[in-house]
């Protein structure tokens, strides 16, 4: 449960990150939609060639260090606070930026 709870705050970061910039309704999709398949095709590469990937990518990755987390190569003592500090700080940024422009409500 905990290492469950640990990649959801992971994922938690990148959404409330996004969340945060300051961009409209339409750009923020296609944003999501592209980072969404560059984490599912670096894990999927990683995954197929067996090899170890890039430490840039792997670093910043959700995908990748959730399965870390899981497999008990990442301690989950150490994993914990980095990933609840990065969500408490990505939760400040979007309180404090968040910008409501949604479509809908124009009509």
């Amino acid at each position: 449960m905990a290492c469950f709870f640990t990649s959801y705050l992971g994922f938690s970061c990148v959404g409330l990150v996004m969340a945060a910039l300051p961009i409209k309704f339409g750009t923020a999709s296609t944003l999501f939609s592209l980072l969404s398949f560059l984490m599912l095709m670096s894990s999927y590469l990683g995954a197929a060639t067996g090899k170890e990937q890039n430490q840039l990518i792997a670093l910043v990755n959700p995908l990748y260090l959730s399965t870390r987390v899981f497999r008990a190569e990442l301690p989950l003592l150490a994993a914990f606070p980095a990933v609840l500090t990065l969500a408490l700080i990505g939760f400040h940024m979007t309180a404090t930026h968040f910008r409501v422009q949604p479509i809908w409500s124009r009509y």
